[in-house]
């Protein structure tokens, strides 16, 4: 029976900055990882059919992937909140006015099992440029666990070699 490469379900480690020096494991997560993908497109009509499409052109695509971090190191934060680290103590700024294709990272999936994050590159997905959007909802609760959700905007990769593309399942 033909089942998905990277599995059913179960939990993933991800890894920013993926072939690069640098590369960091945005794990452990608490919640759900999602890579959305939704395909856009702008109906043609005609005055006789109304609201009714008779046509339609396909517009783009948006990909995002979102990630529960939790229990996370500064050096973690430092990285998805643009903030500096000096010893102990994270410093965030306002970070405006900044284009993101350039520092954006490629961004890699693995599915785990036991624990353990898999080793075979079939099982993977490669987000080509992903840059980290932090939506911080952090909570104080006597039974909530704090949760950096972070979302990253995807890119169209302009990379020779890949240009147009945006993901891929197997590595």
């Amino acid at each position: 029976m033909p089942r998905l490469p990277m599995g059913d379900m179960g939990a993933a480690e991800v890894i920013f900055g993926y072939g690069e020096s640098g590369a960091l494991a945005l794990t452990p997560h608490l919640g759900r990882i999602a890579l959305k993908d939704t395909m856009s497109s702008k109906d043609i009509q005609e005055e006789g059919f109304g609201e009714n499409a008779v046509d339609a052109v396909a517009t783009g695509r948006l990909v995002e992937v979102a990630i529960p971090m939790t229990r996370s190191t500064l050096e973690q934060l430092e990285l998805i909140l643009h903030g500096t680290l000096q010893s102990t103590v994270l410093k965030v700024t306002a970070f405006v006015g900044c284009q993101m294709y350039e520092d954006s990272r490629a961004l890699l999936i693995k599915p785990i099992c036991d624990n353990v994050p898999s080793v075979d590159p079939a099982e993977w997905v490669l987000v080509y440029h992903a840059y980290p959007l932090p939506a911080i909802d952090l909570g104080y609760a006597r039974d909530e666990q704090r949760i950096f959700l972070v979302n990253f905007k995807v890119f169209v990769s302009q990379e020779s070699g890949h240009v147009g593309q945006i993901y891929q399942i197997g590595v």
